[in-house]
């Protein structure tokens, strides 16, 4: 007869998502609990007290107070799990690594080619998360997860790249499985904008109600994000900023097969193309931002010019949504004449009622922006492996 006492029986099946609630951080104290599982005070001790008594969670501390009481914090026994990360460039890709706990940790940029078969893109994304894996954590016995954002429109409900115009070959390929036989493990694929959107709602934790999140680098993406959670349309695609028509039409033609769009005239790739016309040694983004940094006025005069751009993209969806803020993000983000002529053309464009108390800032999470959004998008969607 078991001397620990577990109180009155409690459902097996709240227990369960309990205990996966609290085993992927996504509750720490019997006060979340309560109000995740929309169950009674008492219910939440009863189950948490059967939980303790298996063995499956452990009182923690307290919980950081949020202006009441600290609570008692909950902590599972189980390992964490580890959640492998990448966010895919032009020309590289930044990887890093979660636990179900909610830590990003461990990021690195590869160099990748994606003009080859998007199997041999993910087989060197795969094989560089192991070899991180087995040298970082050599007590884990492998990843149990994996998340993956691309520089492309991925439609939401089947999670296939649609017309990616830095991606050839990549269109309608089922990634999500195609990842997840070659990791041989769960997996969850994301647009790299819709991404950041979720990690900078994650890391502002409601700061902003409605906000739209700006990726500008290489290339130009962008999602609103409403209730902390990524708008994505009614078929999946929302967010596309890339293709929208602005200033003068040169005769420099996007990958969509049009002139004028945003991308080829304001991104990152645009914008060494305008430097290298004039006689400037450009290669990567590195180079741009150092230039900046520089005062080298050739670079200055060329960043300004895509900021304004991607402010007058920016002003009618401001003008129609109303937001409470714009965030910028991408690596374009750090530069401050970047920054500067964005929110002079946005205020300069926008009606007074959609501006006066508009935020303009900087993404918090900076270049690990979808890196974060991938793992609180794995947490909550893929199956735990315990």
């Amino acid at each position: 007869m078991s001397l620990v006492d577990t109180g009155p029986p409690v459902n097996q099946d709240l227990t369960d998502q309990a205990l996966e609630l609290i085993t992927r951080g996504l509750v720490t104290s019997r006060t979340d609990l309560r109000h995740e599982l929309q169950i009674s005070a008492s219910t939440a001790s009863n189950i948490v007290r059967a939980l303790i008594a298996r063995g499956d969670v452990v009182e923690d501390g307290m919980t950081a107070s949020t202006g009441g009481r600290p609570a008692v914090a909950l902590r599972s026994t189980k390992r964490p799990e580890l959640i492998a990360l990448a966010e895919v460039g032009t020309s590289h890709v930044r990887l890093g690594f979660s636990s179900n706990h909610g830590d990003i940790g461990h990021t690195s940029e590869i160099p990748l080619d994606l003009s080859g078969p998007p199997s041999d893109a993910l087989k060197t994304i795969v094989k560089a998360w192991h070899r991180v894996a087995t040298s970082e954590f050599p007590d884990h016995p492998g990843i149990d997860q994996c998340a993956l954002a691309l520089p492309g429109p991925v439609r939401l409900s089947d999670q296939r790249v649609i017309n990616p115009s830095r991606m050839p070959g990549w269109h309608g390929v089922d990634v999500v499985s195609l990842l997840s036989d070659i990791a041989e493990v769960p997996a969850v694929v994301d647009n790299d904008a819709r991404a950041g959107a979720r990690g900078e709602a994650a890391r502002r934790e409601g700061e902003f109600s409605q906000f739209i999140y700006v990726k500008a680098g290489s290339g130009i993406g962008a999602s609103l994000a409403i209730d902390g959670e990524p708008f994505s349309g009614a078929f999946g695609m929302a967010g596309d900023l890339a293709h929208t028509p602005v200033g003068p039409k040169q005769e420099v033609y996007c990958a969509c097969g049009k002139v004028g769009c945003l991308e080829i005239l304001a991104s990152g790739a645009a914008i060494r193309r305008t430097l290298s016309d004039q006689g400037e040694q450009v290669t990567s983004m590195l180079d741009i931002i150092q230039g900046a940094q520089q005062g080298n006025p050739i670079f200055t005069s060329a960043i300004r010019q895509a900021g304004t751009l991607v402010g007058l993209a920016l002003a009618p969806l401001v003008n129609f949504l109303n937001p409470a803020a714009v965030i910028l993000g991408g690596s374009l983000s750090s530069i401050s004449s970047f920054k500067a002529s964005a929110r002079a053309a946005l205020y300069d464009q926008c009606l007074p009622m959609s501006s006066e108390n508009l935020a303009i800032v900087t993404s918090l999470t900076g270049p690990d922006a979808a890196l974060h959004g991938l793992a609180e998008l794995a947490r909550t969607s893929l199956p735990s492996s315990g």
